[in-house]
């Protein structure tokens, strides 16, 4: 009796076992058809994919090394812009005709881990309908473009960097770009994670959504006067940005996140044209002590400068109306502050000398 117990305890057992075993199968098959289905969707741009994450994250966490170790040297960069002109390889550069005979940089192809990157300022469509390098300096004549020497064929200047461009170029320190580019693609520079300097060229009018973001050595940032809008999170992440110059400018815009999580911005003086600063734009900016208020501002986004905890000062050429302040502080744009807020007038020629570094308010 106690033989056929046993026998069949180890039929059960057996039984038992092997339906564990089938589950197993159908629940592991499962996660690889969705793993599958996910590695097709796998090449989602890196803005979309980092904003998921910030809204899940929500904030100052994000921004680490850890998280650029585990997560954004995986990320797979797709130029959107790349099949509107037919494009060629030109050196280290993949580059696109314009159809007004002007270039754009579509990638750098190789060298993406060297130090300092320098875009040529033109290059030459040869009788062949190939592209070669100039063989001397390019100038800007009049209304023309010249060379210090020879070229053998149509001189076409390089005038905008294409969406992903320098995206992911993780050695890359600094980039010269020159003087005609007037046009910064989407996510034309971001993760370029240990870029310390760029010019921007007085020709730009819009620096586009995420071209800076995670460029997280880049410390200081002179702004074009040509410049209108700061696009959504164009220098998200930039933890060790300090300055940015914005004075004289055209700026009107800045956009949603774009100076998210700038933890090491100390001050913000805006032009006296800026009309519109969207939700978040400073949200996150934990140094930030000081920020001027034109009396051009029509329209405050919630939470633009949320989790600035040592903003103190604010300076104003022109008192914001009752109805105004009033307005802005339904949508908690100032919140968890260390210190009271001072809000204190100064003189448009006082803002100028204190840009240059030759008055201090403090």
């Amino acid at each position: 009796m106690k033989c056929r117990k046993i026998g069949l305890k180890k039929t059960f057992s057996l039984i038992l076992s092997l339906c564990l075993f089938l589950v197993n199968i159908v629940y592991f098959n499962g996660i690889n058809e969705s793993c599958y289905a996910a590695g097709n969707e796998s090449n989602s741009s890196v803005s979309e994919q980092a904003d998921s994450l910030l809204d899940e994250v929500q904030g100052e966490n994000l921004f680490t090394d850890e998280f650029w170790n585990s997560f954004g040297k995986n990320i797979s960069f797709v130029n959107e812009k790349s099949n509107f002109s037919s494009s060629v390889d030109c050196g280290s550069f993949k580059i696109s005709k314009m159809p007004n005979d002007t270039i754009a940089i579509n990638r750098l192809t190789t060298g993406e881990h060297q130090k300092v990157v320098v875009v040529p300022k033109a290059f030459i469509l040869n009788k062949d309908g190939k592209f070669s390098f100039p063989k001397g300096e390019i100038t800007f004549n009049g209304n023309f473009l010249v060379s210090s020497e020879k070229e053998d064929g149509k001189i076409c200047p390089v005038t905008d960097i294409l969406d992903y461009a320098f995206a992911n170029c993780i050695g890359v320190n600094e980039i010269v770009l020159p003087e005609f580019i007037k046009a910064i693609g989407k996510s034309s520079f971001s993760s370029c994670v240990l870029l310390k300097k760029i010019n921007l060229p007085n020709y730009i009018k819009c620096i586009e959504e995420s071209a800076f973001e995670f460029c997280f050595k880049l410390k200081e940032v002179v702004l074009p006067k040509s410049l209108e809008n700061i696009g959504p999170r164009a220098f998200s992440g930039c933890k060790s940005l300090e300055k940015v110059f914005t004075s004289p400018s055209f700026l009107k815009k800045i956009g949603k996140k774009a100076f998210n999580n700038c933890v090491s911005l100390k001050s913000f003086f805006m032009p006296y044209k800026v009309v519109c600063i969207e939700d978040y734009a400073f949200f996150g900016c934990i140094s930030l002590v000081e920020i001027s208020w034109p009396g051009s501002i029509k329209f405050v986004g919630v939470g633009a400068f949320l989790r600035c905890l040592r903003l103190s000062f604010i300076y104003y050429a022109e008192r914001p109306t009752y109805q105004f302040l009033r307005e802005i502080l339904k949508k908690n744009i100032f919140s968890n502050y260390e210190n009271k807020i001072i809000v204190c007038r100064y003189d448009p020629v006082d803002l100028e000398l204190y840009e240059k570094g030759i008055l201090h308010f403090k």
